[in-house]
């Protein structure tokens, strides 16, 4: 009896195996009464999940846009203008349609005080944060305001001729300083100089005692200055709780 080649090729994982006849021209010549058999590669098996874990942690690799700051910024306790925090955000332009996850950019951002308080205490809570991010927010606009819109023409060009009105920019800024006026003006006195301090100037709980003990001589419970700082920030989310859902819908806060 004449024995028939029979050549066994593996094919890439997934996909079963294929048996390749040469020395023949048609089935038959491999056929079982021939007495040859027809040997298959077998079928491998994939590891469950493999392939969509890979997926999903090329998706989500972060990309770095940032170069670290100073060692002297990252290694403050007490905080500060210059503190800084390391975090990560998805990326507002990524639109890639053939991805399920968006990509996550990490880098540095302006150190809170209270989200660094919400990751030790309880009585900090989401609406706290909010209601800072909110207050900081109109704070900056009533002084430094928004930039003009861009209009495509050259930096050298000359434009004549009065405006009909203010800037839209003008017009949000005078906005955000009766806004902030109202604000500040539901704060007590020691309320306006805590916030002052903690929210806009980001120190510490422990700063704060510092400074009311360098200004009055005594040294204030840090327990009993948190919660003063808590009984403040209660009073904010409730007295911004629409402008603050307004916000958020709007896109115009970090949810």
């Amino acid at each position: 009896m004449e024995a028939t080649e029979v050549l066994v090729r593996r094919v890439p994982e997934g996909r079963r195996g294929r048996v390749t006849r040469t020395g023949c021209d048609n089935a038959a010549a491999i056929a079982p009464s021939s007495g040859a058999r027809a040997v298959t590669a077998p079928r491998p098996q994939p590891v469950s999940g493999t392939r969509r874990k890979r997926r999903v942690a090329m998706a989500q690799r972060a990309t770095e846009y940032q170069d670290p700051p100073q060692a002297v910024r990252r290694r403050s306790k007490d905080g500060g203008e210059n503190q800084i925090d390391s975090g990560e955000w998805i990326d507002p332009d990524d639109i890639r349609p053939n991805q399920r996850t968006a990509r996550v950019i990490r880098g540095y951002w302006t150190m809170c005080m209270l989200r660094r308080l919400q990751r030790v205490s309880r009585e900090i809570k989401e609406e706290h944060v909010h209601a800072a991010d909110y207050l900081r927010t109109r704070a900056d606009v009533a002084r430094i305001g928004f930039s003009a819109p861009r209009d495509g023409m050259p930096v050298n060009a000359l434009v004549y001729g009065p405006r009909l009105d203010f800037s839209k920019a003008s017009h949000s800024q005078c906005r955000a300083i009766d806004e902030f006026k109202r604000i500040w003006a539901s704060l007590r006195e020691q309320q306006q100089r805590m916030a002052a301090v903690i929210l806009f100037q980001n120190h510490s709980v422990d700063f704060w005692c510092r400074t009311e003990e360098t200004r009055t001589g005594q040294k204030p419970n840090s327990k009993i200055e948190l919660g003063k700082l808590v009984g403040m920030m209660d009073h904010l989310a409730k007295f911004l709780d629409a402008d603050i859902d307004t916000a958020l819908q709007k896109g115009h806060m970090r949810a």
